[in-house]
């Protein structure tokens, strides 16, 4: 009888097989985390709950949003529109409003120039909300798509440059799923998002009359000032 001699699997089989284990175990990962919504906490826990291992949640914390314009906002957005050299801060409230305020005149303008119903698969998004912390601001925006709803936040902040501030994505999380910056690819889509913004004649005066911005004490400072570039 002739002996079957058994065949030793290939160094590559074995290399195949053991990478293609390890995909599906991060694919299932980052879909179950990408389905595990963020909790919604009126502060940020300490580092020893955020770094406890096993645990996965994240942390929302919604900034506080204004019901009307503050008379020190009405004063504040003069003074940028006169270019008044100086410091002129804006509380979390006052950001949020000016910001929901933008994003309707934006809606608005959307509607009316567009035709027939939302496209099957399409993503929705919902206002932009802002939460100062000390000297950290963290964006966030929820987002739908199809029947899924995702809340999407991002670490941000300004560089200040001789041509005006540059806005800066640090990292981002969809739900809790932490999604890597791509060499910052996810943030000059975001930048290029709003920079598709159509601004008032107004909003762009003041926007290039501010020569730096700070994020200090909870409020955002915006330093009113002639640009070098």
């Amino acid at each position: 009888m002739k002996r079957i001699n058994r065949k030793e699997p290939s160094k590559f089989s074995m290399i195949f097989t053991a990478l293609s284990g390890v995909s599906l175990g991060v694919l299932g990962g980052a879909y179950l985390m990408l389905m595990l919504p963020a909790k919604t906490v009126a502060r940020t826990p300490g580092e020893d709950i955020l770094s406890k291992p096993g645990n996965y949640n994240t942390f929302y914390v919604s900034g506080q949003t204004g019901s009307a314009e503050t008379v020190s906002m009405k004063t504040a957005l003069a003074r940028i529109e006169r270019r008044s050299p100086g410091p002129v801060s804006f509380s979390e409230e006052e950001v949020n409003f000016f910001l929901e305020r933008l994003f309707d005149e934006s809606k608005s303008k959307e509607e009316d120039g567009s035709e027939g119903e939302q496209e099957k698969g399409a993503i929705s998004f919902g206002r932009i909300n802002v939460n100062l912390s000390g000297d950290q601001m963290f964006m966030s925006i929820k987002a739908k798509w199809g029947t899924l709803d995702v809340l999407a936040q991002s670490k941000v902040s300004f560089e200040n440059t001789e041509q005006g501030p540059v806005f800066k994505v640090h990292s981002l999380r969809l739900n809790s799923l932490p999604v890597p910056m791509l060499g910052g690819l996810v943030s000059s889509k975001i930048v290029s998002k709003i920079e598709a913004i159509e601004f008032s004649e107004e909003n762009l005066t003041r926007w290039k009359n501010i020569k730096e911005i700070e994020l200090e004490s909870d409020k955002l400072i915006t330093i009113v000032g002639l640009r070098r570039g």
